[in-house]
């Protein structure tokens, strides 16, 4: 099947971008705003852990659980 070739003016067509970002500081960020909206530690966490969630599931992948819980409770600190 050949491949058919984007249309740029399509508003429907389905596009994805490549980001060059820090990863820690995307990670940070997204942490501190649902720390922010009163998530807790462990509804944070079941972000990272699910698969589904591909961003936050990559961060804990690359870093490591320890790195995750670390950021967890440094931006809960933030809020107290």
């Amino acid at each position: 099947m050949a491949k058919q070739e984007s249309d740029l003016d399509d508003s429907t067509e389905t596009a994805g971008v490549t980001l060059d970002v820090d990863l820690e500081e995307v990670a940070e960020n997204l942490v501190d705003k649902f720390v922010f909206m009163g998530y807790d530690e462990e509804t944070i966490w079941a972000l990272f852990y699910n698969p589904s969630c591909k961003f936050t599931h990559a961060v804990l992948q690359q870093k490591g659980e320890a790195y995750v819980r670390s950021l967890i409770r440094c931006c809960q600190m933030t809020w107290v």
